[in-house]
């Protein structure tokens, strides 16, 4: 009896040992790979889906593939997927049938789950460690057994190769094919893979964008630039963005951006991860202090890379025609890089001897000549003709100077007035343009049209003039020089119908004090310190700005809010400083000291000439 007990226990491993270990084993690639020669078995694994194929809920889930090989259908009743050789049946598959030559796709999501047509095994995929991918039949035996190593490259597959002289193997595919039969690229290691590769180049970025370019929302974002020297237009969806080499798959360009043949696209760095029909906006921003910008595939692949380097407001770094990387003090967002350009930051001031020295756009005061203005310094020793010399800003914004000559270590200033005014003063030089405070781009240029000087002036105020200080440009008002502006404090509400009792935070610039005001004034230093969150009980306007040592103060951020019943019609808010608008002295909607008998009032405030610095704003 014990001799028949043993011999029963022992032909119970042995049909435990062909149930689950007993299978015909197939040539494989770096992986393994096993099957028995059913029906119904594994043809393709994707454990690292990034953009291959999304489940019901949007996800990019990764999958298994079954294949049936045979004339008819296969009831699924009875088979087991698992991820776990010591569990080989943790999920078993829906009573549901697979038809004759028909694939099957499961999503190894975790998700477990079998509805309206989606199947989600209980567990997922490791891509970073590998997996080992197991079938069991309605028999209990192994239909396949897949053993996958590290995948670090997302959306290539592990399948069965289905036609030609290495049908049956298992290898890598560089394009995976669900619901398909497997083709295409195929190797036994990842590393063999052969891709098609596209062409897209990083162009040209800017990381201090104050005057180059605004978007939809009015912000000067940041921005990226790539160009497609291709011949065909190429879909950009599924690719990868990244300010850090060390994550390129930290931002994923969205559906249904593409780029044309020999075309270009802005990309916002504006953090704010959106697009729209003519924007795509990033999920970052850029920072000097990044490790470059990187371009890959959906596969994680690089396709490009640009170095970062620290760079001055509304400068950009870009490719030349010889595909080298210079400075640009004037950036062409979607365009070719045509502009002057230099090895160096320092360079922007030429060798010639007279160079653009200050410019300003908006000076205070009202003398005859209160005009733009540009002033040229002769920095040599000895006098300099600037006969047929021309001082552009722009291609047909342009001025050649007649017999005028810059003593050594003189200045000249002349005006862009715009053209000859009628209080012109004898002697004194107009130009036929005007300066724009969102910043010029002025070149100064010899008869024969070599480069001396480009000076970017950057954005001006009134009051305020940029600067060339030992090769820098710095900015200066009212006798103190500044190295730029202070950032924009980031208010929590856009303004406009608001519940009594919102609170609304500031996100304070590094290094900054915001200071505000709730009365419409303009806020500066002497006005209350931001401290904390505001509480708005009641309509009001609120206007913030910030200051740090060494810098302009921001633009000043206005918001109203309007806490009152909705109207039909949209509402404009225009809001300034009280006194200009109410004072009996100063106030535009003023009847005044002195207005004179009805009804036309003819001595009242507003029928004089002033105006008044306002803030407009357009809520629907």
């Amino acid at each position: 009896m014990k001799n028949s007990k043993v011999m029963v226990i022992w032909a119970v491993i042995a049909v435990l040992a062909v149930v689950f270990c007993g299978c015909d084993a197939v040539e494989t690639g770096t992986g393994g790979a096993e099957h028995t020669g059913g029906a119904v078995y594994i043809t393709e694994v994707v454990s690292k889906n990034q953009s291959v194929l999304a489940d019901e809920d949007g996800d990019y889930s990764d999958y298994i593939e079954l294949y049936n090989s045979s004339s008819g259908r296969v009831a699924l009743k009875g088979y087991y997927l698992s991820d776990s050789e010591n569990n080989p049946q943790k999920w078993a598959l829906p009573n549901i049938y697979i038809e004759a030559r028909s694939y099957l796709i499961i999503f190894a999501s975790g998700k477990n789950r079998s509805k309206d047509g989606y199947y989600h095994t209980n567990f997922a995929l490791s891509a970073s460690a590998g997996e080992t991918v197991t079938l069991v039949g309605s028999d209990g035996s192994y239909a396949s057994k897949l053993t996958l190593t590290a995948c670090p490259m997302a959306d290539i597959a592990y399948g069965m190769v289905q036609e030609g002289s290495d049908e049956g193997k298992y290898m890598w595919f560089a394009q995976p094919s669900p619901g398909q039969k497997n083709s295409g690229s195929y190797a036994p290691s990842i590393d063999e893979l052969e891709f098609d590769t596209v062409d897209i180049l990083i162009n040209e970025y800017v990381i201090k964008n104050e005057t180059v370019i605004y978007d939809q929302d009015g912000d000067y974002s940041d921005f990226i630039e790539l160009y497609n020297p291709g011949s065909e237009a190429v879909e950009l969806s599924g690719m990868y963005l990244s300010d850090d080499p060390a994550d390129p798959g930290k931002w994923r360009i969205p559906e249904g951006v593409s780029i044309e043949a020999g075309g270009y696209i802005i990309i916002y760095a504006s953090g704010k991860d959106k697009k729209t029909d003519s924007e795509v906006h990033a999920s970052f921003k850029l920072s000097s202090t990044d490790g470059g910008i990187v371009l890959s595939d959906s596969r994680l692949r690089r396709i490009d890379s640009a170095p970062m380097v620290a760079l001055e407001a509304n400068v950009a770094y870009g490719r030349s025609e010889d595909g080298s990387w210079k400075y640009y003090p004037r950036p062409t967002p979607g365009a070719a890089n045509s502009t002057p350009s230099f090895e160096t930051l320092s360079a922007s001031r030429t060798p010639g001897g007279v160079y653009i020295e200050e410019v300003s756009a908006t000076p205070p005061g009202s003398s005859s000549n209160n005009y733009d203005y540009i002033t040229l310094y002769n920095s040599t020793d000895k006098p300099v003709s600037l006969a047929g010399c021309g001082l552009a800003k722009s291609q047909d914004k342009k001025y050649e100077f007649g017999d005028v000559t810059i003593g050594a270590g003189e200045r000249l200033t002349v005006y862009a007035s715009g053209g000859v005014p009628k209080n012109a003063v004898r002697g004194s030089i107009y130009l036929p343009y005007k300066l724009s405070v969102s910043g010029e781009c002025l070149e100064l240029r010899d008869a024969e049209g070599e480069l001396w000087d480009i000076f970017e002036t950057g954005k001006l105020r009134t009051g305020v003039t940029a600067v060339r200080k030992e090769g820098e440009r710095v900015y200066r008002s009212g006798g103190s020089s500044y190295t730029g502006y202070t950032a924009v404090p980031e208010v929590s509400s856009e303004g406009g119908y608001t519940e009594a009792g919102t609170v609304i935070t500031v996100k304070v610039p590094d290094g900054a004090r915001v200071y505000y005001t709730a009365d419409g004034s303009t806020p500066d230093a002497d006005s209350p310190e931001y401290a904390g969150a505001i509480r708005v009980e009641h309509s009001c306007v609120l206007k913030f700005v910030a200051i740090a040592e060494g810098r302009l103060a921001s633009d000043t951020v206005t918001r109203t809010f309007l806490v009152e019943e909705k109207h039909d019609i949209p509402v404009v808010c225009i809001s300034g400083d009280p006194a200009g608008y109410f004072s009996k002295e100063s106030g535009i909607f003023s009847m005044g000291n002195n207005p004179g008998e009805g009804p036309m009032y003819r001595g009242a405030n507003f029928w004089k000439d002033w105006e008044r610095a306002s803030t407009i704003e357009y809520y629907t």
